[in-house]
């Protein structure tokens, strides 16, 4: 029952029962009650710092801690980085650790964690946009498959095209034929899916989308 629930080895178990010294009430850590075993408060204060100061630059898009981490190497890059574990733990503890900023940009999808504005604002030139829609089923039969072509900047475009499947063949042909239909785009923005980036299983390689684009 003791390693179902606890889910550790009847090895572990069997010595443990056995034990002569079984008080679990005995504080045996080495530090003190408390206190963290290798993080002092020099480390809190440069973690809530590092924070406050993402939180009011405007050019800092993010504040977590991977976002620290970095900052933290720039800054003291002759002492030891805290593991992003322990950086989220100490901003829970100190309440840093709210909900995610919304970015300024209008539209932008939070889940993306980028700044929209950096691609709308600072690319000199047009950017499409293409996504396929989700699968849409009309009376419980086969799905049916859209494809989206999107310019969100004036003059605006948006155009739909019903699709046989999401494939690389697909958007490949059907951004041909947006291209020779209304316009060549500078910038093409997509989602990382299986039809732009490839098989999973070819990581180190060029996907025929990539090399199309």
């Amino acid at each position: 029952m003791i390693v179902r629930q606890l889910e550790v080895s009847k090895g572990f178990v069997q010595r443990w029962t056995s034990a002569p010294e079984q008080d679990l009430s005995a504080d045996e850590r080495g530090w003190p009650q408390g206190q963290r075993r290798h993080w002092d408060k020099t480390t809190i204060e440069r973690i809530k710092e590092i924070h406050q100061f993402q939180q009011a630059d405007a050019h800092q898009f993010f504040c977590g801690a991977t976002a620290i981490t970095q900052e933290w190497r720039r800054r003291y890059p002759q002492a030891a980085v805290p593991p992003l574990r322990t950086i989220g733990r100490i901003l829970a503890e100190l309440g840093l650790s709210g909900k995610r900023r919304t970015t300024k940009a209008k539209g932008a999808a939070r889940y993306l964690c980028y700044p929209e504005h950096t691609i709308y604002q600072q690319l000199p030139g047009r950017v499409l946009e293409a996504d396929f829609i989700g699968k849409k089923y009309l009376g419980g039969g086969e799905p049916l498959n859209f494809i989206g072509f999107s310019f969100k900047k004036a003059p605006k475009l948006r155009h739909f095209q019903y699709v046989p499947a999401q494939s690389a063949d697909v958007i490949i042909s059907q951004a041909q034929r947006f291209f020779a239909r209304f316009e060549k785009p500078d910038y093409f923005k997509v989602d990382n899916c299986g039809a732009t980036i490839g098989s999973g299983s070819g990581q180190r390689t060029l996907s025929r989308f990539v090399c199309f684009s």
